[in-house]
């Protein structure tokens, strides 16, 4: 992991998923010094877990988090942790809605790139999903490697 995207030490308690910092698969121009780069899309994604029920923690705090957006057809998900039981209780389902949600509204053809992990909260091990390319197919990836 690049230093702009800290991974917690301990799982917040209470957490089903943790936002990074950082963006997946590109680099971010023109973030102030001192500033963590997130996708525009991250506080719609947010937004849209909580409504499912989900408890969701920034791993920075929002005065060092700065919004990045693409002027591009890409869709950019923020980076995401979800702890391993929250994904047995259906949450790569929800995410793969969140975001069909927010795509619906987007251009035909959307890529899609995304960074999740599935995380065991007791030791904080990791299991990472990268995926790049046309949205529903990496909607369906990302949902298989999550277990949904």
């Amino acid at each position: 992991m690049e230093a702009s995207d800290p991974v917690p030490a301990a799982w917040p308690e209470g957490a089903d998923v943790v936002v990074l910092g950082g963006l997946p698969d590109v680099e971010a121009e023109g973030v102030p010094q001192g500033k963590v780069p997130v996708p525009s899309e991250t506080t719609d994604i947010v937004k849209l877990l909580r409504e499912a029920g989900l408890r969701v923690e920034h791993s920075v705090p929002s005065d060092r988090r700065v919004q990045v957006g693409r002027w591009s057809a890409d869709f950019l998900l923020p980076i995401l942790m979800f702890a391993q039981q929250a994904l047995a209780n259906g949450a790569g389902n929800l995410l793969a809605d969140a975001i069909r949600q927010r795509l619906h509204t987007m251009l035909p053809g959307q890529r899609l790139h995304v960074r999740v992990a599935k995380v065991r909260t007791d030791d904080m091990d990791a299991d990472w999903f990268e995926g790049d390319g046309p949205a529903e197919d990496v909607i369906e990836a990302m949902r298989h490697a999550l277990g949904g």
